[in-house]
């Protein structure tokens, strides 16, 4: 997506300094000298030359210094699109620069902000040349998490980058930190004000012919050197013929002099000319068509020129001179001014001419700014639904969200178009609750709408489609399949959206209701109309990823997956993609092909990652269990770090769930079974079911039973009865062989041998099929009887082969002399109030007890010594002794330790 389709541009070219500017060499060589310091803060109040200065030193670079300009308005106000300015300066200073940077800012979301800056730091890093990026008016950016995306910046700077701060007040980042560092070099209001010799230079250039020495006294004792005062002085005394009574009447506060300045020179304007400037000041940028468009009869050519020619404070905002603004500080004063001379009618008038032009030149934003201005709601809602129904030309679902992001709820409300693309917009946001009732509104809006027939039918499909989320979380699989196929059966061959977005809620109720077979039919029905349609059909391999995913198919998902990514790399589907590279790792995780799996977790789109921010999270998550796989306990401890500060900006139910499990299921392979424990408690007496079914989380399940008390092995035993059940009437074919197993393992700890084996063989037939292995050996790492209960299965070839690949998989660098037999570690005699000791502590303690010293523990483990420290205070912890010898004897006792 090209950069002129998300940013204005005019915002992203240095301002040219104005005719009247004067050489400051002294600050221009303290800017000089701060050079090789990563920022640079420029704070003072309006007019005095923050602008114009850097402007000025910029201009003054040689061969090696690229500059960058950034003019921040309010709408900038959020990390997205602060981000996106920022990036997108660069590539117009720099052609191709900061690629990656450029397609994570264009997503509508970004992740966690230390990612964006550890990529965006690196990429500037590799840039040829000293690169300074200037982010003026500052001022107008407050939201704490441009704070924090700036503090990480400048955190650990490129050495080759110089941020410069422009605003009117001291911006929230670490100042007081970089100052210590010697890191910041800062001009303020008293390094800003004209000097004696400059003012004495300015006066000269300015007034060759009047140059009373009072008027002197007046720019530094009543001015006190204020430069935009002295520039409105300059031209209020053009054409006055007695300076002293005008300087006489100014007021005394400088708070009040730029307002009587500027009345002396609206005062010499004509009445037409000022008026159309009155006007001009409603719009944040103008050029000369929208001049002509907002005044009939105006010659908005002559106008501008004469702006220009009169150096009435209008500053070029592109190299072309095509386009202008006003001095902030004027253009406030010029519309103060407006409000006493015109009427709201006549403002409304403006301000609606002003939208009518912008939105002919497709700046749909501003033109939207404009009729809310004008309180010109259904010329808003008008301009939304022919711009959204323009299928020629679609705009797209980030510049609708902006869009709608401006408007109030009663805008939306007001057509069953602009509901239809808000419910769309909720779906993908993972709004379900506010997707259903907006359907709801949308289905009563369709009602009495008597706009084109295919148009009504698609909007009553979006609505159903929206529904789906809601009837799914009710379990109304029949009422799902019946309205998702009855809109199927009515569209028209050329609408494919429609077709895509029904796919994966009409399999995944085929599959829910047990039928498979009609799953897939659905699947290859919808992409073989898409295809003959001329359509890519992304929706199917996900869906079809989807199902394969739910069954535990993992061969099937492997080939599918794979497929999948290649027709999104083809067709640029990026944001599909992350779930297609998921679904790939997904799959060789549970083949135990781990190098594979890693290598699809390290390729990660963080350009579009966050288009669903679980997608992001369960990848996070996978890394985990892969380096737990490996035997990596601390470094899967490292990568929570990640997924902590993503929660910040991300707090949804099922995100949260994802993070404490898998910090969960950390602490509990590190031995911490109390942290593990403290968190299944915290889920109150009737948790987990849908968390269960839906992302195949045994993991709280794996903490009782690790746990082995009545109380842990009761709430466990609840919560397999309400969920192995609901698997099965959901046909969640993963979900059930896992907790089924986790099932055996209760059965055998509430002696009940026959059961136990009876689920594990029921377990082992549902996920054979499929080459799941994973799941079983990732509950063999905190349950390690699981093994055990394979030996004693009576099985066919197949299944004693099956077997031993899930015992293969169980096998990490091992602590016994035996080489890689996985350990069963023993569980406390009941009653004895000891933790049971996780299966590397186990390790660690079997080496104890042979008097090895930390490190040849360590070598032996391959862990650090600090890793073996760790462990045997976890031990001594647990058992509830101070050493080694009390360690190795209590186990001993315990009957742990022969």
């Amino acid at each position: 997506m090209p950069i002129e389709s998300r940013v204005i541009l005019t915002k992203l070219f240095r301002p040219e300094p104005p005719k009247d500017v004067i050489a400051r060499p002294r600050l221009l060589a303290r800017l000089d000298q701060g050079k090789d310091a990563p920022l640079t803060l420029v704070s003072a109040p309006a007019g005095y030359g923050k602008s114009t200065l850097v402007s000025q030193w910029l201009g003054s670079f040689g061969a090696g210094e690229t500059s960058a300009w950034y003019s921040a308005d309010p709408s900038d106000n959020d990390p997205e699109s602060f981000f996106l300015h920022l990036v997108s300066a660069i590539q117009v200073a720099l052609p191709g620069a900061c690629e990656d940077s450029a397609k994570l800012a264009r997503s509508n979301r970004l992740p966690d902000h230390e990612e964006v800056v550890r990529l965006f730091s690196n990429e500037l890093l590799k840039l040829e040349g000293r690169v300074y990026l200037v982010v003026d008016d500052f001022h107008f950016l407050s939201h704490e998490g441009i704070r924090d995306l700036l503090n990480l910046l400048l955190a650990h700077p490129p050495s080759n980058f110089h941020l410069i701060l422009v605003t009117r007040r001291d911006p929230p980042i670490l100042l007081n930190r970089h100052r210590r560092q010697g890191q910041l070099n800062e001009f303020r209001l008293g390094d800003l004000r004209f000097n004696e010799q400059e003012v004495d230079t300015f006066m000269e250039a300015n007034l060759p012919v009047i140059r009373p020495a009072e008027l002197k006294e007046l720019a530094l004792r009543h001015l006190e050197g204020w430069p935009v005062a002295l520039r409105l002085l300059i031209v209020a005394l053009r054409d006055t013929k007695d300076v002293a009574d005008f300087t006489r009447r100014m007021p005394a506060a400088p708070a009040l002099v730029s307002n009587f300045l500027i009345e002396g020179i609206l005062d010499q304007i004509d009445a037409e000319r000022l008026a159309a400037m009155l006007g001009v000041s409603l719009v944040d940028r103008f050029n000369i068509g929208l001049c002509d468009a907002m005044f009939p009869g105006l010659d908005g050519r002559e106008f501008v020129d004469w702006l220009v020619a009169s150096d009435l404070f209008v500053i070029p905002l592109d190299k072309d001179r095509g386009w202008f603004r006003f001095h902030h500080l004027f253009q406030d004063t010029l519309q103060a001014e407006l409000k006493l001379r015109q009427s709201p009618e006549e403002i409304r008038g403006t301000h609606q001419r002003a939208a009518m032009w912008f939105a002919s030149q497709e700046l749909i934003g501003e033109a939207l700014d404009h009729l809310l201005k004008a309180d010109d709601l259904d010329a808003v809602t008008d301009l939304l639904v022919a711009k959204i129904s323009n299928m020629e030309n679609p705009p797209g679902r980030d510049r609708t969200t902006r869009w709608f992001a401006k408007v109030p709820q009663s805008v939306i409300d007001a057509h069953p178009v602009l509901l239809g693309t808000r419910c769309i917009q909720l779906i993908q946001d993972v709004r379900i609750a506010e997707a259903y009732e907006t359907a709801d509104r949308l289905e009563a809006a369709l009602v009495g709408f008597d706009g084109d027939a295919k148009l009504r039918l698609y909007l009553h499909g979006v609505a159903v489609w929206a529904c789906t989320f809601q009837l799914a979380a009710e379990k109304k699989w029949d009422e799902i399949v019946t309205r998702a196929e009855g809109i199927l059966d009515q569209l028209w061959p050329e609408e494919t959206e429609l077709r895509g977005l029904l796919c994966m809620p009409l399999s995944n109720a085929c599959r829910a209701h047990g039928d498979v077979r009609r799953a897939r039919e659905s699947i290859d029905r919808i992409r073989r109309e898409l295809e003959a349609a001329g359509a890519p059909y992304p929706e199917a391999f996900h869906s079809e990823c989807h199902l394969n995913f739910h069954l535990g198919d993992s061969r099937r998902l492997s080939e599918c997956s794979g497929t999948f990514l290649e027709h999104c790399r083809e067709h640029g589907f990026r944001s599909y993609a992350v779930n297609a590279r998921f679904q790939s790792a997904w799959a060789s995780y549970q083949l135990n092909d781990l190098e594979t799996a890693a290598g699809f977790c390290a390729e990660r789109d963080d350009d579009v990652v966050l288009a669903n921010p679980q997608d992001y999270l369960l990848n996070r998550r996978l890394e985990v269990m892969i380096c737990l796989a490996r035997g990596q306990v601390d470094e899967s401890r490292e990568l929570l770090v990640p997924m902590h500060g993503f929660l910040d900006r991300h707090k949804a139910p099922r995100t949260i769930f994802c993070y404490e499990s898998t910090r969960a299921l950390v602490a509990l392979r590190e031995g911490h079974l109390s942290e593990a424990l403290a968190w299944v408690d915290s889920h109150g007496s009737r948790p987990f079911v849908a968390n269960l079914l839906d992302d195949f989380a045994g993991i709280p399940l794996q903490i009782l039973l690790a746990t082995n008390t009545p109380e842990s092995l009761r709430k466990a035993g609840e919560i397999l009865g309400r969920t192995v059940d609901a698997a099965a009437e959901m046909n969640s074919v993963a979900a059930r062989f896992e907790l089924l197993a986790l099932r055996a393992l209760w059965n055998h700890a509430m002696d009940r041998g026959e059961e136990s084996l009876a689920d594990l063989r029921e377990a082992l037939h549902l996920a054979q099929p499929g080459g799941s292995v994973r799941v079983f050996a990732d509950i063999a790492a905190s349950l390690p009887l699981l093994l055990t209960l394979l030996q004693k299965l009576e099985l066919d070839e197949e299944g004693i082969a099956y077997v031993g690949s899930i015992w293969g998989a169980a096998s990490v660098p091992s602590a016994t002399s035996e080489g890689d037999v996985a350990v069963e570690v023993p569980r406390p005699p009941a009653g004895s109030l000891v933790e049971a000791l996780s299966k590397r502590e186990y390790e660690v303690l079997l080496h104890a007890a042979k008097r090895l010293s930390n490190r040849e523990i360590a070598e032996t483990l391959f862990i650090s010594p600090g890793t073996v420290k760790r462990h045997l205070n976890n031990i001594y912890e647990k058992l509830g002794v101070h050493g080694r010898k009390e360690a190795v004897a209590k186990a001993t006792g315990l009957g742990l330790l022969q």
